[in-house]
Formats: structure tokens, sequence, C-alpha cells
């Protein structure tokens, strides 16, 4: 089994694995408001920071919900791409590959600790990442059928939409080229 979905959707999870909240998905510009409140608050480098920035990237809606929902902020514990939840709710493992990650991690890495302290961002939120074909765990026994006539089936990290479809239709290989129009659109 392969994990695969459309990546920049943030599921909220506590430390028991429960959703915290219902997921954003990767439409939702509500971090615009907030983005913009914070920018003339906080010093230049921060600002500076913000900037880089847009109403769906994963940190943006980190501090939206750390603003509007501060209850489910206290709760949170992981926060994993929707293919990642499922999972974790299929292994135990909470699990991402690094490809579906970089959205968040590409803006942590480029954010100042400076920031990353002044807003509360706890990088223990992100899960664990791996490569894409790597095996996360197998399936846990007892779950509901037809998953319980599957224990112990090998579980894979897989990633996110655009680049199942490469793999999937053989074009992940040297010397070919695709082009795939979507949310992505990639070449």
């Amino acid at each position: 089994i392969a994990g695969c979905g459309f990546t920049r959707t943030q599921v909220f999870l506590d430390e028991h694995g429960s959703s915290i909240r219902p997921a954003i998905t990767f439409q939702d510009s509500r971090a615009r408001d907030v983005l913009d409140s914070l920018r003339p608050s906080v010093s230049s480098e921060i600002a500076d920071a913000l900037q880089t920035l847009n109403p769906f990237d994963p940190l943006a809606r980190l501090l939206w919900l750390s603003v509007f929902e501060p209850d489910a902020w206290q709760k949170l514990h992981k926060v994993l791409e929707p293919k990642d939840y499922l999972n974790m709710r299929l292994t135990g493992h909470a699990v991402s590959d690094k490809i579906s990650q970089k959205p968040m991690t590409r803006n942590l890495a480029a954010c100042p600790d400076t920031l990353i302290s002044a807003l509360g961002i706890n990088l223990g939120f992100l899960p664990l990442r791996k490569s894409p074909y790597d095996k996360i765990g197998t399936l846990l026994p007892g779950l509901p059928y037809p998953l319980s006539d599957m224990a112990g089936t090998s579980v894979f990290c897989g990633s996110f939409d655009t680049w199942c479809n490469v793999l999937g239709s053989g074009a992940l290989k040297s010397g070919a080229a695709y082009n795939i129009s979507g949310t992505s659109d990639v070449s």
C-alpha cells in the first residue's frame, strides 16, 4: 500500500493522533488576514520573512491557527498531509515524504530562528520525513474489513498526486519528459 494525495492541506492532530479541528485544504486563503496583521507589528527581520509567505503556505496556516484558534493551538502535536494521516491510521506512524513536506520545510528553513521562536512554532509539529519509496510500517491488526484481511501488509510513504502521477505514467526515468496540468502544473 502506498499513500497518495494532494498537498498543502493540513490535518491537525493532538498527542493521541486525533484530529483537533477540520483540515484546512489547499484552496483555503484564511491566513491572508493574519499575515497582513502581523507584518506591521513585528521587527523588520521577521516582516521580511513573513513577506515570503502567502495565505496558502502551511506555515501561514499554522500562524492563523495560533491566532484564531488558541485552544486548538494548545492541543496541537502534529501536522500531517491527508495521505500521511491515513498512513498513520493504517500503521501507527506519523511519517511524511520529503517532497510533500517541501512547502512547510522550505519556508521554515528560510525563516530566521527569531521568527520561529517569536511565532511559537514547534518544529516537533512536523512528521518524520522519509523517501516516498520508504516502507513506514505494516497494516495494523484490528482494522475494519477489508483491511482486517490485510494485516501485516507493507505500507510505503508515497507522495503527493503529481509525483505519483509521474511514477504511474512511467515518466520517472532518465530521459523521459512529462507535463502535468492541474493545481501543481509541473514539467
